[in-house]
């Protein structure tokens, strides 16, 4: 069709809501600018009480009609309550009629409803592609329209979230709104590095997200007990929680834990200084699944908190006890002995241990894939040797300053563990791909 190039009005009815009004529609005076047809930004729509139809009571800035099917509009307007904003969107109309010479007339636009995606997909459809979208996405997507946004928005969509590139953002209050968005969606939440929480977020988040399985609060350093409690009260299921640098928790939050998430699996307490054996048996006798335990830096820990573990929990599979200086041959030995699928162990910086601990190793922990004693300078060939006969799926180790260990050790490591393709020795600090 063609749009006359002076004197043309379009009248434009359009099924929107502005602040909940509806408002009638908006005819502007055009013009040829450059080949396209302009606005002369001087008319007001006209306020209606009634019917479908609604448009914007506005000052037109900028309205491009670029094909017969299609506006372009771009305004600031106000609302009959007198509301002020902006809007820029695109319409697709689905009948034009010339009405006369110098008029042209937009009769219906295209709703959310007649989208083409949304007609040809179900909503449930529609929600399993966005559960793939990351959280920045899901955003955007929500600002495209009120049926995306609902789906957008949707709990399903947000199981599993990390905000780590948003940690200098996340303060209490974006925690709390995502606890309600959530509810008992969300499975998996990290809020590593973000230090502004505190325990009333966490405290709403174990409230209203009960179901949640796998909390990762690494750097969080403004936790106390406190959030350890909640969940403890409302967080059955949890599963994983990581701790690592939250240095105000103490051994109440590992009592606290045993007594109220006994399918924990995975603990990381690292550099949780005030931490002892204590709370370490108690979650022990509480947490008797648990598979993964590490306590980097924990020096109040001693050999019968790991006894402990070893007694209680035998399907541990990765322990680190890096700079747990006061463990003994003892504890190592106890757990070699009750726990058969350990394949991961760091013993850094653990200099009071001896050739023992290494020998009790090689004959229970046969899976053993990862092993780090770097510092731990009372061990000799000989209980290396023994690691390369029985441990021949040995991958990656570290050996830095084990000061008495000789060549002899790295001969009979490449010999009886061909597998391994990792490996730090001495104080030269080298890898070795052994072929």
């Amino acid at each position: 069709m063609r749009v006359p190039s002076n004197g043309c009005t379009c009248n434009l009815v359009v099924d929107r809501l502005f602040y909940g009004r509806w408002i009638d529609t908006v005819e502007v005076g055009c013009r040829s600018v450059g080949g396209v047809v302009g606005v002369v930004c001087n008319l007001n729509g006209r306020s209606r009480t009634g019917g479908r139809s609604c448009g914007w009571n506005a000052l037109a800035k900028d309205v491009c009609i670029s094909s017969p099917a299609t506006v372009l509009l771009e305004c600031t307007f106000v609302s009959s309550a007198q509301q002020k904003g902006s809007f820029s969107t695109l319409f697709a109309c689905t009948n034009m009629i010339y009405a006369g010479r110098n008029k042209l007339e937009l009769t219906k636009v295209l709703s959310d409803d007649e989208a083409l995606i949304n007609k040809k997909l179900p909503k449930e459809l529609l929600l399993r592609i966005f559960s793939y979208i990351d959280v920045v996405s899901l955003c955007r997507c929500a600002q495209v329209s009120k049926a995306w946004n609902v789906l957008a928005l949707d709990g399903s969509n947000w199981q599993r979230i990390d905000l780590f590139d948003f940690q200098k953002d996340v303060e209490g209050p974006i925690i709390e709104n995502i606890s309600r968005r959530c509810g008992g969606f969300l499975r998996q939440l990290s809020l590593r590095g973000c230090q502004s929480i505190a325990d009333g977020s966490m405290k709403t988040l174990a409230q209203l997200c009960p179901n949640v399985e796998d909390l990762n609060l690494n750097g969080c350093k403004k936790l106390t007990d406190a959030s350890c409690t909640a969940f403890s009260k409302h967080c059955s299921k949890l599963q994983k929680l990581n701790l690592d640098s939250c240095s105000a928790i103490t051994d109440n939050s590992l009592k606290a834990l045993s007594d109220g998430c006994p399918n924990l699996t995975h603990i990381n307490i690292s550099w949780c200084s005030n931490i002892t054996e204590n709370g370490v048996e108690a979650l022990a006798r509480g947490c008797r699944k648990l598979k993964s335990f590490i306590s980097k830096g924990c020096k109040q820990i001693t050999s019968r908190a790991v006894i402990c573990l070893g007694r209680f929990c035998d399907q541990l599979e990765v322990v680190n006890l890096l700079g747990c200086s006061n463990i003994r041959d003892e504890a190592v030995q106890a757990l070699a002995e009750m726990c058969p699928r350990l394949h991961y162990l760091c013993l850094s910086g653990c200099s009071a241990l001896t050739d023992a601990s290494l020998i009790a190793l090689a004959q229970k922990c046969t899976l053993l894939s990862t092993l780090e004693v770097a510092g731990c300078s009372q061990f000799t060939d000989a209980a290396f040797q023994a690691l390369a006969r029985s441990c021949r799926y040995l991958e990656k180790m570290d050996l830095d300053e084990c000061v008495l260990i000789t060549d002899n050790t790295l001969i009979h490591l490449a010999m009886g563990c061909p597998r391994i393709e990792y490996l730090v020795s001495i104080t030269v600090v080298a890898s070795f791909l052994l072929i």
